[in-house]
């Protein structure tokens, strides 16, 4: 399908780029100040909030520059989508070489904040466990152990997506 409005493309492409760097930089802010980003509920909502804000803005400059003020629904969901997909691609890309190649024990540090932060929450986890409370735990540590870089880079993009698609 051939979309009728050449600057849909453009804006989404050049909102989502501009989106998927702002994360990246507040990833590495968070990263850098010591403060866990995959655990710090402010970096949270601060993805939730870049996704909407870059996933608004280019709908809205659409409509008021390039469209007379008018928008349908199929132009607000292309663009949405455009710009969403490219900021959370452009941060799993980011993502994938932070992990991989600028800090190499990046793995084991998350398995590691991961299980301390399992520890402290034991209680809590075993209230809402029916039968085998101990092996249930040891189960969930085991699994911990088998995350891989490639799931981590995966639920940083599909997060964003899924920010996107709901904000949308």
């Amino acid at each position: 399908m051939k979309i009728k409005n050449p600057q849909i493309p453009r804006l989404s492409l050049r909102y989502g780029a501009v989106g998927g760097i702002l994360a990246m930089l507040a990833f590495l802010v968070f990263f850098y100040l010591g403060q866990q980003p995959w655990r710090n509920i402010i970096s949270f909502f601060l993805d939730i909030l870049i996704v909407g804000l870059f996933v608004f803005l280019p709908i809205k400059d659409f409509k008021a520059n390039h469209n007379g003020g008018e928008l349908r629904f199929y132009q607000g969901m292309t663009i949405g989508f455009i710009s969403y997909a490219l900021l959370a691609f452009i941060f799993a890309l980011f993502y994938g070489i932070f992990i991989n190649y600028v800090v190499p024990d990046f793995l084991e540090t998350f398995i590691a904040s991961a299980k301390s932060d399992m520890q402290l929450r034991k209680e809590l986890l075993m209230q809402s466990v029916d039968g085998d409370k101990a092996a249930f735990f040891k189960q969930q540590l085991k699994e911990l152990e088998e995350i891989t870089r490639i799931d981590l880079i995966s639920d940083a993009f599909l997060k964003k997506m899924l920010f996107g698609i709901f904000l949308t």
